[in-house]
């Protein structure tokens, strides 16, 4: 006998009444030494998210050899945990030691995104949002280890398809939301304060809303600093949707306000995932990867006009097409870098390796992870001397009735990989130095 046992208190009437059936029916009590509750993860391609260094947080990573400057402010380690949004629950997955450490409870309706918050004083957060139109932000007490609610940020007029978490140079917190209300939301919390006791949390502000046309439905969003200079840098924002384009959006360090800077065209159905890499390699540029509907991931890449190489060919399948923008006098130019074709269904999440400093020095490798309705997790590295991107890895279920995996993320700094498929298991591999 199979039941599933969702919103239910043990204390409340309705289990005592469901006991009471079980024993009516099967003539077996309950026996909770041997009683096991499992919550899967929602089909939505943000709904897992993973504690780890990314590239947003570059000007918070400990001080490298380059000339860029950092924050005097520096990250808490990342705890390497898994958040995941379970129907209307946040659950806190410990892959180590293969356990839930909590299940939050707050939200009213399925959950569609999660996200990490990292912290500069040791205040571990999670922001998740899902269909009951709000956003909440949640912290984790070292005291109790407890996770409590710090914030709900309502505002939208529809369900919150997905959102990016990302801190500014003086700690300012800043949550970006897109709905499908056709509108993009930016929240900002001012600088966290603690009077050596206690950590003083600010309120959350909406600071800009974007309208867009009910055309222009977005379901993805990623953000990615950028250093133009020695002492400053900016913000990119990427959405992708249901107009099959890219939308970058650019703001200063402090993300005064979101400016729109161009549109990208390429891919032939709805954007699911987008997700951003910083790569160091005589100059800084920016790597962005696209994942469709139409079976195809698209990289494009963001660089300084100065620095930009622009190639001869006339290889329609990359829309080699420029486009420039500019911000406060800086010249930038994003370009098609290259089309991954090998998912034979719907590609449903991209998620580039995290980066990490070795020696003093910020490192982002080049390994892209995708995940498809075909059942398969691949990863894509360019090759050495052609520089072409290749699956070079391709794993997955062979068989079954599984509809394939609907989101994917590496773990233990690039030394796993996770998926989550239709049913809501998790499927992991490790890599095998042998």
């Amino acid at each position: 006998l199979l039941v599933k046992m969702a919103d239910i208190d043990s204390d409340d009437d309705s289990c005592k009444d469901l006991t009471r059936d079980l024993q009516k029916y099967t003539g077996v009590g309950p026996q909770p030494e041997n009683t096991l509750f499992s919550v899967g993860c929602n089909r939505e391609p943000y709904a897992c998210a993973v504690d780890s260094y990314s590239n947003k947080y570059y000007q918070f990573l400990p001080s490298s050899s380059s000339s860029f400057s950092r924050s005097s402010l520096q990250l808490t380690l990342p705890t390497g945990l898994i958040a995941y949004g379970g129907n209307a629950f946040v659950v806190i997955y410990d892959v180590h030691n293969r356990r839930v450490n909590a299940t939050l409870r707050g939200h009213s309706q399925m959950i569609n995104t999660v996200r990490w918050l990292p912290s500069i004083s040791n205040e571990r957060e999670i922001v998740s949002a899902g269909a009951d139109k709000s956003i909440i932000v949640w912290k984790y007490n070292t005291t109790n280890h407890e996770y409590g609610i710090t914030g709900v940020l309502r505002g939208h007029e529809n369900g919150v398809q997905c959102i990016d978490t990302f801190l500014c140079q003086d700690g300012t917190a800043v949550i970006v939301s897109v709905a499908s209300d056709g509108s993009i939301r930016t929240w900002k919390r001012a600088p966290l304060t603690c009077n050596g006791i206690e950590v003083t949390y600010p309120v959350w502000e909406c600071a800009q809303v974007i309208k867009l046309s009910q055309k222009q439905i977005m379901d993805a969003v990623a953000v990615s600093y950028y250093p133009t200079s020695p002492t400053d840098g900016v913000f990119v924002m990427a959405t992708g949707g249901v107009d099959w384009k890219i939308h970058l959006f650019v703001a200063d360090s402090s993300v005064s306000e979101w400016k729109h800077a161009l549109q990208m065209e390429g891919h032939e159905d709805g954007i699911r995932s987008l997700d951003f890499c910083l790569v160091d390699n005589d100059g800084y540029s920016l790597l962005l990867a696209s994942a469709s509907q139409d079976k195809k991931i698209r990289l494009w890449k963001v660089s300084p006009l100065s620095q930009t190489v622009f190639s001869n060919n006339n290889d329609l399948s990359t829309s080699s097409a420029r486009h420039t923008f500019r911000h406060n006098n800086f010249d930038l130019c994003c370009l098609s870098e290259s089309v991954l074709v090998a998912h034979e269904d719907w590609v449903l999440g991209v998620h580039w390796h995290p980066c990490s400093v070795i020696d003093g020095v910020y490192t982002q490798p080049l390994q892209l992870l995708s995940c498809s309705v075909d059942r398969t997790m691949m990863i894509w590295m360019p090759e050495q001397t052609t520089h072409l991107w290749l699956n070079e890895v391709r794993v997955g279920e062979v068989g079954g009735h599984t509809l394939g995996f609907y989101g994917c993320r590496w773990l233990n700094e690039g030394k796993s990989i996770i998926a989550h498929g239709y049913a809501g298991s998790f499927h992991l591999w490790h890599y095998n130095h042998s």
